[in-house]
């Protein structure tokens, strides 16, 4: 069974989870306490979610806990090294952001680096990263030259792809948990 985290409107797996309602959203929860039993899904699932998220790790950590043991975490968010994030009028990371209200905003971007540390630290193994292009237009045919020139492709792609295995046990972490996902 796939979990959805941060569903909205776009369901990508069989269940779908999200703090406001939407049309792909079967289940009302927080990311950060995630309102399923322990170790009951095969996937978990989320797309351009952590970088909403006020506590990104206890988030991971959550996924952690509601995976089967050896159980799949993928996931997609905003690459912080993309060079076209530093400019005004990009988007997103430079005042471009469109709320769609209800108390959404961006806390962080992160590095290829940075989303590696994150999974580890709440228990994942095998972390792979992957790079997504996004865009299209003029800037897309230079990125790709520059790919191809040089080992800058961490700059050139706009989005982070991410799998891993949850691992055996967490060192750091206090798995005791309720059905509601909050820590005993």
């Amino acid at each position: 069974m796939i979990l959805d985290v941060g569903a909205g409107d776009v369901k990508r797996g069989d269940i779908g989870v999200d703090l406001h309602r939407g049309r792909a959203v079967d289940v009302i929860g927080h990311a950060e306490y995630l309102p399923f039993k322990s170790n009951i899904f095969d996937v978990v699932r989320h797309h351009c979610l952590l970088e909403h998220l006020g506590n990104p790790l206890q988030a991971l950590r959550e996924q952690w806990r509601v995976l089967l043991p050896d159980g799949l975490l993928r996931f997609v968010t905003d690459n912080a090294a993309y060079w076209r994030f530093y400019f005004k009028g990009s988007g997103a990371h430079m005042g471009g952001y469109v709320s769609r209200g209800f108390n959404d905003r961006h806390y962080a971007i992160f590095t290829p680096e940075h989303v590696r540390n994150l999974a580890k630290e709440a228990g994942f193994e095998g972390v792979k990263v992957f790079f997504e292009d996004i865009h299209e237009g003029p800037l897309k045919s230079i990125e790709r030259a520059v790919r191809k020139s040089v080992r800058l492709e961490h700059l050139t792609y706009p989005r982070i792809s991410i799998e891993a295995v949850k691992g055996p046990k967490m060192d750091n972490f206090n798995t005791k948990t309720t059905s509601q996902g909050l820590g005993q």
